[in-house]
């Protein structure tokens, strides 16, 4: 399954790409049946995809 986000401006492609991960983890364990957890991940998740961006 691909997920897009379409937006026009690319300096918030690392901050949406890490909110959409985070809110798809919670959708994942809510369909696993679990209270969603929310980990202080968000500034390294905006790190990992600035940098993912950054390398493209």
């Amino acid at each position: 399954m691909n997920f897009q986000h379409t937006f026009d401006d690319r300096s918030w492609a690392a901050a949406t790409a890490a909110g959409w991960h985070r809110c798809l983890d919670a959708l994942v364990m809510l369909a696993n049946e679990q209270l969603p957890e929310w980990p202080d991940n968000g500034a390294e998740l905006r790190e990992f995809y600035r940098e993912a961006f950054d390398s493209n």
